[in-house]
């Protein structure tokens, strides 16, 4: 069992057994959907390794290469059409995912397979996902590998790499080729989008180093390793030169065995391993220190007399009086949250428009031979929709920071609230606070998170801001059939004119575009001011309804003279042990 197991397990087991003994000796406590919650991520918890590089970089032979079974398509033409992930398991199966909702379990097979390929007779447009099964060689069998089709125009696949697997990967391998490594667009793709995205680490696999010259190697290396430092900073440099193809016939290869190595190495002790631990261990001392608190409330309470309660109760309602008065300069006050994100917002977009059409004259006036009708048509919409994706990945960040700290704000006001009144009130309200942070949905997600919620949030606020955009489908439309005065410029060889001409139409359809991003985002800056305002009230209502309804609970005990006879000493034992032991792990 590796480390990482190994302390899964010390926290599946301890919160496990918190659980046992809520259940005997506080079973009318808030935090069971907290903790049930915590439990089960805990228990569905993987480790995910994402393969990415641009078409025919060999990718698909590479993961063979690692599950030492030639079950992936590999061809001359790009093979890979649809994500796959791959999983551990004795039985050889796969599942078919459709974007109707259907899902079909089928034997597994490479003839199989290749009906999912760009060749294959099934419509890639039609499948959102393959999952497979089957046994894999890695130390830690909860590992997930992901196949992915070659980075590129963003299609609805590669939009599910980008904004779902790239933030919860523990580990990229980013495949690239020996012969002619790190193009332009690859050090774009890289630079914009993977780095920003990433919160795992990130390693290189130069594939294809049986098609060099073993005299070229250590220049080509040194090559290499010049331009990722351009790309990683101060991070360091994991790659591994190897070839794919060998490391198939013999997975005993030397240069192959490095990367195995490596791989259970970080999938065990990585980066986003380690931090998963850390918030695994930190949500259940969280739990921990409020069924403390919820414990030493109910002693608190069985300590009062009647008369005791019912003061209570009339203070509680005066209370309730006030504090709907604050309740209401509370969504005054996200409301006035609200308009500054959007002015922030605008600004943002107004001044990336201007620099976007200025970027664009100067690329149209810097053309000066071939085909200006199919730049115009075909080239330039894809550029500028690259740039959308760019401002997209910068921006979305620095949004999704003013909600955050926004929340904060709203968690802490509430908390200082009801800490004014009791005690009682801030465990009351913690335990449903934890409740709402698990089930809030922001918006029409297309991606959901995974345990680890620092990514999933992330990835879901950049996929929401897409869909809210219409699924990114922004490809400026630019066409000259409507204009045959530049036609016939371009006929007459007058490239200068037609460029003068041009210009204006380019200008609005990047106008246009830029609307339908502006109208996107305020459409998801309100959906999720909204959400938060909801989930405000819900979380202040609950609140002070779950406090009535204990201190009811007590009243009536004490007036049929029934005292509570739980035994909460098991609870409260365990909390204090892990306490003084200091942590969980």
């Amino acid at each position: 069992m590796t480390s990482y197991e190994q302390k899964r397990q010390e926290l599946l087991a301890n919160s496990k057994k918190l659980y046992e003994n809520m259940e005997r000796s506080l079973p009318e406590s808030n935090f069971f959907q907290p903790l049930s919650h915590f439990i089960n991520d805990l228990e569905h918890d993987s480790l995910m390794i994402t393969v990415l590089g641009e078409f025919k970089r060999g990718k698909s032979s590479l993961l063979n290469a690692l599950i030492q079974n030639p079950i992936l398509p590999v061809d001359v033409l790009p093979a890979t059409a649809a994500v796959s992930e791959i999983r551990h398991g004795e039985t050889e199966k796969y599942e078919v995912y459709f974007k109707s909702g259907q899902v079909e379990e089928r034997p597994l097979s490479r003839h199989e397979l290749e009906d999912f390929t760009f060749e294959g007779t099934q419509d890639h447009k039609d499948i959102n996902l393959l999952k497979l099964q089957l046994p894999l060689p890695f130390k830690n069998n909860r590992t997930i590998l992901v196949d992915t089709p070659g980075i590129g125009d963003l299609n609805d696949h590669q939009l599910d790499v980008t904004y779902s697997y790239i933030p919860r990967s523990d580990l990229i391998l980013f495949v690239i080729n020996a012969a002619s490594p790190l193009s332009k667009s690859e050090m774009g793709y890289l630079k914009e989008t993977v780095m920003k995205l990433k919160h795992g680490e990130i390693a290189f696999v130069v594939n294809y180093k049986d098609r060099i010259d073993e005299d070229d190697w250590e220049e080509s290396e040194e090559y290499i390793k010049k331009k990722l430092k351009k790309v990683l900073g101060e991070e360091p440099i994991h790659y591994y030169f190897l070839s794919a193809k060998e490391a198939q016939k013999n997975p005993q290869n030397e240069d192959f065995a490095r990367l195995t190595e490596f791989l259970n190495d970080r999938l065990d002790n990585g980066t986003l391993a380690n931090k998963k631990l850390a918030f695994y261990e930190s949500r259940l001392q969280t739990i921990y220190s409020f069924v403390r608190m919820e414990i030493e409330e109910k002693e608190r309470r069985k300590a009062m007399n009647k008369e005791a309660i019912q003061e209570e109760f009339e203070k509680i309602e005066q209370f309730r009086q006030e504090a709907n008065r604050k309740k209401k300069k509370l969504e005054s006050y996200i409301r006035e949250r609200q308009r500054e994100i959007l002015l922030i917002t605008r600004k943002s977009i107004r001044h990336f428009e201007e620099n976007l059409i200025e970027e664009t004259f100067e690329d149209i006036q810097a053309f000066h031979q071939g085909d200006f009708k199919g730049y115009v048509e075909n080239t330039l919409p894809l550029l500028l929709k690259r740039k959308i994706q760019s401002w997209v990945n910068a921006h979305t960040p620095n949004v999704t920071t003013l909600f955050d700290q926004l929340v904060l704000e709203v968690e802490k006001g509430l908390e200082r609230l009801f800490s004014q009144y009791s005690s009682s009130l801030k465990v009351h309200y913690h335990s449903y606070r934890m409740q709402h942070k698990e089930n809030i949905v922001i918006t029409n997600q297309k991606v959901s998170s995974n345990a680890y919620f620092e990514s999933g949030l992330l990835a879901g606020g950049a996929a929401a801001l897409f869909m809210a955009m219409g699924g990114f489908m922004l490809l400026p439309l630019i066409s000259l059939a409507g204009f045959p005065i530049i036609n016939k410029l371009l006929g007459d060889r007058k490239l200068d004119r037609a460029k003068q001409e041009v210009l204006p139409q380019v200008e609005k359809a990047i106008t246009q575009a830029v609307e339908k991003i502006e109208q996107g985002l305020e459409q998801y800056i309100d959906e999720t001011i909204d959400a938060l305002l909801l989930n405000s009230v819900e979380m202040f209502e609950q609140t002070m309804n779950s406090y009535q309804a204990k201190l009811r609970l007590e009243l009536e005990r004490k007036l049929e003279k029934i005292e509570g006879h739980e035994q909460i000493e098991p609870v409260l034992q365990l909390v204090t042990n892990e306490e003084n032991r200091g942590g969980f792990l």
